[in-house]
């Protein structure tokens, strides 16, 4: 099975959280979405992840600035997306 997590290294930031986002592709990680039944000490599998600058993964797991939590879900939901297009692109998933 291939590491989603190895795969994150050097690619762009999907959450882009506005005002928060480094855009620095260096620090790029996944970062699993915690929604619904996750939460500290429970992650989601790797599929439930997007590839997050190191500011966006703060953002996303509330270890920095808190933003609207509303703002937050649409545009993790958003990354989402785009993280599971970009799976496909890459012959990941069908």
């Amino acid at each position: 099975m291939t590491d989603l997590r190895k795969l994150a290294k050097g690619q762009e930031c999907k959450v882009r959280l506005p005002g928060i986002c480094n855009f620095n592709d260096e620090t790029t990680v996944l970062a699993h979405i915690r929604l619904g039944y996750f939460g500290i000490g429970k992650k989601p599998s790797d599929w439930c992840g997007v590839h997050a600058c190191s500011a966006c993964h703060d953002a996303l797991d509330r270890r920095t600035r808190r933003m609207d939590k509303t703002q937050v879900e649409s545009d993790t939901l958003r990354a989402l997306c785009e993280q599971l297009q970009w799976y496909v692109d890459k012959g990941l998933l069908p």
